[in-house]
């Protein structure tokens, strides 16, 4: 039977990607990276299962033209911040995108998973100062970012999966809002994630008795003063 995948930030051809993800990177040339992150998708994706890619699959078309084809699935696209035409897409733009290989492409939707509805968005909830990943505070500062991440519980949703925040954790507890998780490569070993994987992650912060963070190796870590970065910097000790 056919399965739903998430994944997100695989960044195709984006040299300064390895410098900046190099804990989860260890590539020496973007071309290994795309030959490796190509063998693990297959490997885990058949060809009739369907991908929900959450953005950011490269900055140009050229990269998408490439390597999309190549990839196993019935590819659906929510768009992030490095997707050509993420701001205002153009008919030329969708048609590329389509002749590619994704059969949609929108900038959030939802999606029916075990009779669970999950939002699906590039960008996490929005949230406070001190629950923010270097990358969110990054993001505050320019309001069209802001304006992409969804306001919990908009959409009837149960949780939100999201990417953009790369290696800085797997999942989120905030207060007065809805579990979210990280589904890009960075935080699941380089594949796609199944969605009763992802339920379960999300079950399990849901059940958290405390607000906090999960790291992408596994380690929860309370609120607190600044909680994104402290797991950040246990994880790269």
């Amino acid at each position: 039977m056919p399965k739903d995948f998430f994944t997100s930030d695989h960044h195709f051809g984006h040299e300064h990607i390895l410098g900046y993800c190099r804990e989860t990177r260890p590539y020496k040339s973007v071309e290994d990276m795309a030959l490796d992150y190509r063998a693990k998708w297959n490997g885990t994706v058949a060809p009739d299962d369907t991908v929900y890619y959450l953005g950011d699959f490269s900055l140009t078309f050229a990269q998408v033209e490439e390597w999309l084809p190549h990839l196993n699935g019935r590819k659906h696209l929510i768009m992030g911040n490095h997707d050509a035409g993420w701001k205002r897409l153009v008919p030329e733009q969708l048609a590329r995108y389509q002749a590619a290989g994704f059969e949609s492409v929108a900038s959030s939707g939802t999606v029916m998973v075990a009779g669970v509805r999950l939002a699906l968005s590039h960008f996490p909830y929005r949230v406070p100062d001190r629950f923010r990943s270097p990358d969110e505070r990054i993001a505050a500062e320019e309001a069209h970012f802001a304006a992409r991440s969804l306001v919990s519980g908009t959409q009837g949703e149960a949780g939100l999966l999201h990417g953009h925040l790369h290696q800085h954790f797997r999942g989120r507890k905030q207060p007065a809002r809805l579990p979210e998780v990280n589904v890009g490569v960075d935080a699941w070993g380089g594949t796609p994630v199944s969605g009763e994987t992802l339920l379960a992650a999300l079950k399990k912060i849901r059940n958290k008795g405390e607000d906090g963070v999960l790291g992408i190796y596994g380690e929860w870590v309370p609120a607190g003063e600044d909680c994104t970065m402290r797991l950040h910097l246990r994880g790269r000790a």
